[in-house]
C-alpha cells in the first residue's frame, strides 16, 4: 500500500515536472521569437514558479459530482496541525509521510516555495520586500484560486482552501529568500 502511495506521488510530481519544463519552453520560445529570450538566470525562477502553479491546480477531475469530497475550505491557520501530529503518532515518519497527503502537502508546500524564494534571491534583479510581496500574491492566488473552483470555471471547487497553506507557502518563499540573501546572492 505505502508503496502505491510512493508511485502515485512521484508520478504526480514527474508529470507536474514535465507540464512546467513544456511550459518553461514554450515561454522561452515564444520570448525568443518576440526578440526578448529570457536570461539564462530568469530560468530557474520561472521553472518553479510554474511548477508550483500546475502542482497546486493539477489533476483536474475527470468528472464532477457536486460537493467534492475533501474540499471544504479551513480559513482558520493551524487546523492542520492536530491532524498531521495524530498521523505521525499513529503510523510513524516513514508511514504518516505517504500514508495521508496532509504530510506530504504541507512539506512541499514549504520546500517549493522555500526554492521559489531562493531562486527569486538568486535572481537578484528584485528587493527583499518585493519578493515577500510577490510572495503572499502568490499563495493568495494560488488559495482563492482553489476556494473560486477556480474562478467559476468549474461546477466546485476539487481543491481545498486551506490558511495552512496561505501560511507555508508565505513561509517557504521567506525563508528562501533569507537563504538566499545569507548566501550572499544578491547581484
Amino acid at each position: 500500500m505505502i508503496r502505491n502511495h510512493i508511485l502515485t506521488l512521484l508520478t504526480e510530481l514527474g508529470i507536474t515536472a514535465a507540464i512546467a519544463a513544456a511550459m518553461v519552453a514554450a515561454l522561452a520560445l515564444l520570448l525568443a521569437l518576440a526578440g526578448r529570450p529570457p536570461a539564462r538566470r530568469d530560468q530557474p525562477a520561472l521553472w518553479v514558479l510554474l511548477f508550483f502553479l500546475v502542482l497546486t491546480q493539477y489533476p483536474v477531475p475527470e468528472t464532477f459530482t457536486c460537493p467534492r469530497p475533501n474540499t471544504d475550505p479551513d480559513f482558520w491557520p493551524g487546523n492542520s496541525i492536530p491532524h498531521v501530529i495524530g498521523q505521525i503518532e499513529t503510523w510513524g515518519w516513514g508511514v504518516a509521510f505517504f500514508q495521508d497527503r496532509t504530510v506530504p502537502t504541507a512539506i512541499m508546500n514549504f520546500v517549493i516555495c522555500a526554492v521559489l524564494g531562493l531562486a527569486l534571491a538568486w535572481q537578484g534583479r528584485f528587493s527583499n520586500r518585493a519578493i515577500l510581496v510577490f510572495g503572499a500574491a502568490l499563495t493568495l492566488g494560488v488559495e482563492f484560486t482553489q476556494l473560486t473552483a477556480t474562478w467559476g470555471l468549474f461546477p466546485c471547487p476539487y481543491r481545498k482552501f486551506d490558511a495552512d497553506d496561505l501560511v507555508l507557502n508565505f513561509a517557504g518563499v521567506a525563508a528562501g529568500l533569507w537563504l538566499g540573501r545569507r548566501w550572499g546572492w544578491r547581484r
